[in-house]
């Protein structure tokens, strides 16, 4: 039987299955999102939750624990995604 593969999502501090989360990876000094989780570098884990969204805005968490911004429309993008409730789109 195979474990299953946990990931923290930076805001909650939860952790959850990679499925039901965004990976974030640092490009140029902005956060972008990754939507094949296949990025090089180190990525951070958003869950996919209109209420995280909003907390991470809110709270500016990347800001505060990266000293980096979340790339211009990409919040955007992940709300949507959200509530479309499709993995992603291309």
């Amino acid at each position: 039987m195979r474990k299953e593969t946990l990931r923290m999502d930076i805001v909650s501090r939860g952790r959850f299955p990679k499925e039901e989360l965004f990976r974030l990876v640092l490009v140029g000094g902005v956060f972008a999102l990754d939507p094949e989780q296949t990025a090089p570098g180190r990525g951070v884990y958003v869950k996919r939750s209109l209420e995280v969204l909003s907390t991470l805005e809110r709270k500016k968490v990347l800001e505060k624990t990266h000293h980096a911004p979340l790339k211009e429309g990409e919040l955007e993008r992940m709300v949507s995604l959200c509530q479309t409730k499709k993995p992603f789109a291309s």
